[in-house]
This record gives structure tokens, C-alpha cells and sequence, in this order.
């Protein structure tokens, strides 16, 4: 299809690294557009449960590690093509206040990677109109093992957003 690639939660990159070696080796052009605080996450939501919340400093000091410079680096360390970061457009911020640079290209395939039910909530409200016929929406955090302790908030924020749209999750064994 044509159309950008857009992910959203980009955590250390590694996505992004698989995304761009993909496109590399089948010759696309398709721009990436890489949407994350790059500080860590926003304050939980009493839809993000308890476990997220009691350990919210923990994932917060995570998270932070992963700075756009540490992003672009790692990219950069691993990725099959030098110039890989020319294809990507990373957006600094937290949703939904960073949607707003977005240039509303048409979506082929989108990584919901956020873990949270707001910033979920609403990245697939933004996003939803700009998914082409035929694109693709791939969810990180729902309903496999452990996930659904850690990142309630997430699935809640897709299972309200499908029902919405009247539309379904299609799960694949990986999760």
C-alpha cells in the first residue's frame, strides 16, 4: 500500500529499526513518522490500573533513558542503511498535544506501542480517519500474558475504540 508508516510509542527504537530495515530492503521510500515524549510517560489514569500505577516511578525511570539522542543513535548503530533517520520524522511530545505536526498523509501501517489508555485513546481517534482501505493498525499491548496485568489501560482504550467503529481486533499467536 501506499501511504507513511507511523509509530506511536517508540520506546528504544527497536520497532523503528525493524520498520526502516524492512522498507530498506524492498525499496520503499515510505516516510516514517515517529510520535513519543522521549522523557518517559504521563501521569496514569485510574482505566491504567493499579500495577502501572504502584510501579509508575520504576517504568518512568525507564523510559526516560530513551531520549530522542539515545533514539537516533541506536537506530543508527544497528540499522542496514546510513541514512535511515532521513526517512523519519520523529515528534517530540506527549499525546495528543504532539498530533498536532502531524501532516495527515494516508496510513499503511501504524504501531500503537503507547501502553496507556489516554495516550491510546487518543492516538487511534487521530489517527483512525487517516488509515488508508486496507491499512493496518498493529496493537503491542493487548490481551497476551503478562501484558494484560501491566497495561490494562491500553486494551480497555482499544476495546472501547473498536466497539465505537463497530470493528474487531484480529489477534495473531504472538500476541
Amino acid at each position: 500500500l501506499d501511504g507513511v508508516y507511523v509509530e506511536c510509542g517508540v520506546g528504544n527504537g527497536s520497532t523503528l529499526i525493524l520498520m526502516s530495515n524492512l522498507l530498506e530492503e524492498y525499496k520503499s521510500s515510505k516516510k516514517i513518522w515517529a510520535f513519543d515524549s522521549f522523557e518517559g510517560f504521563p501521569a496514569p489514569s485510574h482505566e491504567d490500573g493499579n500495577f502501572f500505577a504502584s510501579n509508575f516511578a520504576r517504568y518512568n525511570d525507564e523510559y526516560t533513558q530513551y531520549s530522542l539522542d539515545f533514539v537516533k543513535k541506536n537506530i543508527l548503530s544497528v540499522s542496514c542503511n546510513k541514512n535511515a533517520l532521513d526517512r523519519m520524522e520523529f515528534i517530540k511530545g506527549f499525546i495528543p498535544d504532539s498530533l498536532k505536526a502531524y501532516d495527515e498523509s494516508k496510513i499503511s501501517l501504524m504501531n500503537l506501542d503507547l501502553d496507556i489508555y489516554k495516550s491510546s485513546s487518543d492516538a487511534l481517534d487521530f489517527f483512525w480517519p487517516h488509515l488508508q482501505d486496507g491499512g493496518i493498525i498493529m496493537l503491542d499491548e493487548y490481551e497476551f500474558g503478562k501484558e494484560r496485568d501491566k497495561w490494562p489501560g491500553a486494551k480497555k482504550a482499544i476495546d472501547e475504540f473498536c466497539k465505537k467503529k463497530n470493528i474487531q481486533v484480529n489477534k495473531h499467536y504472538t500476541g
